[in-house]
């Protein structure tokens, strides 16, 4: 399940207290807030999230290198997954978050949870069953374990794909040297899927034409502000 609420809010109080001008502890809410936060993702994708604050004409924080600020817009660089998992927590406004981690946590919650307004174009990337040569998805003896850092990706498909007695551990990070020394099953995104097959892994593709994607929550009513705000970072970003 995505984390609780108020530990996601805890990620972010010190980036929202230093934007108030009393000292006292900020509103975590989107709604409570005077000024929009926007996610961008970082890790493999700062680069780009950088592009595209250099065309917004974005401003960075002396203090905070994570953080930059244009008008009444504070961006923030996270962690691709906490781009999805705040904007679901209703604590980012809008976020530039890898299509995965919607559609987990549409899947985990069993509703759609997200409004999408553009696909970036940073990424071709798809949904893949990753295994050790001659260890088959289905008809095995005895229980199945899939690695994933996509708990509710991976449960949906196993009753259609795997063995329904298969079990989903859920671990953070790279999987195809897990997969391939404990010669169990993954689940995880790929690109070109040459990184899995350095490790001998079959890739066996889910589903095809993930991206990155400009989202808002699909409870936050799409005020005057939100809007003018999605449609600054697609006509920078170039949709």
């Amino acid at each position: 399940m995505p984390p609780a609420r108020n530990t996601l809010g805890k990620r972010l109080a010190v980036i929202l207290c230093k934007r108030t001008s009393d000292g006292t502890k900020a509103k975590l809410s989107a709604g409570d807030r005077r000024t929009l936060l926007v996610g961008l993702p970082k890790g493999r994708f700062a680069g780009l999230s950088h592009q595209l604050l250099a065309r917004l004409g974005a401003n960075p924080q002396e203090e905070d290198g994570d953080r930059y600020v244009l008008g009444g817009i504070t961006f923030v660089l996270l962690k691709a997954s906490d781009c999805a998992f705040l904007l679901d927590a209703g604590i980012l406004d809008a976020s530039v978050v890898p299509e995965e981690w919607l559609l987990e946590i549409d899947l985990t919650c069993d509703s759609s949870r997200f409004e999408v307004h553009g696909r970036c174009g940073w990424i071709q990337a798809s949904i893949a069953w990753l295994r050790p040569l001659g260890l088959q998805l289905t008809g095995q003896h005895g229980s199945l374990s899939v690695v994933t850092p996509f708990r509710g990706i991976a449960k949906s498909l196993i009753s259609s794909e795997v063995s329904s007695s298969a079990s989903v551990v859920h671990v953070l990070g790279s999987i195809e040297a897990l997969v391939s020394a404990l010669n169990v099953v993954g689940l995880d995104i790929v690109e070109s899927g040459a990184s899995a097959r350095r490790y001998g892994l079959s890739v066996d593709v889910v589903r095809t034409n993930l991206d990155v994607v400009l989202a808002t929550s699909a409870e936050r009513p799409m005020t005057s502000e939100l809007g003018n705000l999605v449609r600054l970072v697609l006509s920078a970003q170039e949709f």
